[in-house]
């Protein structure tokens, strides 16, 4: 696997896109944060009542609160899930240069049973092998890593299927994805930048308390977040996207002998 030739291939594709991918990944984000900073603040609402309830005649309210929480942020995540997975289409047309657009980032939606099961396997076989110790869990990881790409590029498929695919496409390359992986790493460090700055809130971490330090926490990560990914989600995902058509290229039987547009620039020997 040529990175080098994959990250020309996805500046490229960024550079010859109808529509700005910042512009369209800062609406993506706009879009999600709809629903999910309502949903967060809920649950902070919540939260705060749950922890100031006492006594054994609380327990019932308690159990609602909790109960509330728990579908709040359910219901978060897996729209979540679902929106992003729109956002991997809108990057799998971007590497092959098609026409992508806003109608894109609803794929998620559109399929919702069968993305929702990929993404179920995906993390249930992962969630087996870790059990056996960190390696394993690793490796699976690589192992199912196109489930989701093979999905939202054949609807037909199986989730199942889908998994089974990825192993052969990734037969043999799964240490290339590591290392892919890695060159990005700065990318994944600034990202979760952001969630540290909620995690030392609830840690204590700040002067501030209650409202004004849950907001300035939340607000300052979410500022971060929405400028990382901004600058550079586009250029990492499709990225990610132009190794998914190198892979179906190098294994034409995963993808049902489909002929790709395939960039000579992302293949070629390892770099």
């Amino acid at each position: 696997m040529n990175r080098r030739g994959l990250k020309q291939a996805s500046r490229q594709c960024l550079r010859d896109a109808q529509i700005s991918p910042m512009r369209m990944t800062l609406i993506f984000l706009l879009c999600a944060y709809l629903v999910v900073v309502p949903g967060n603040i809920l649950s902070y609402v919540l939260q705060c009542c749950l922890d100031r309830l006492k006594g054994l005649s609380s327990i019932g309210l308690r159990n609602r609160y909790n109960l509330w929480i728990t579908v709040i942020t359910v219901i978060v995540n897996v729209a979540w899930l679902l929106w992003n997975a729109g956002y991997t289409a809108y990057t799998i047309r971007l590497s092959r240069g098609e026409r992508a657009a806003f109608d894109d980032f609803y794929t998620g939606f559109r399929m919702f049973g069968k993305v929702l099961a990929v993404l179920v396997l995906q993390f249930l076989f992962i969630w087996l092998w870790s059990c056996l110790f960190l390696v394993p869990g690793l490796i699976a990881a690589y192992r199912y890593r196109m489930a989701l790409f093979l999905q939202l590029d054949h609807p037909e498929y199986s989730a199942m299927e889908c998994i089974n695919r990825s192993k052969e496409l990734t037969q043999g390359h799964k240490g290339e994805l590591f290392v892919l992986d890695l060159s990005f790493l700065w990318y994944y460090l600034l990202s979760t930048a952001a969630d540290v700055l909620m995690i030392l809130f609830y840690q204590n971490a700040f002067p501030l308390r209650g409202w004004a330090g849950f907001l300035t926490s939340y607000l300052i990560g979410l500022a971060v977040s929405t400028v990382v990914s901004v600058l550079w989600q586009p250029y990492v995902e499709t990225t990610m996207a132009h190794a998914y058509n190198w892979l179906l290229s190098m294994h034409p039987s995963a993808s049902g002998g489909a002929q790709l547009p395939h960039s000579p620039e992302a293949g070629g020997p390892e770099f």
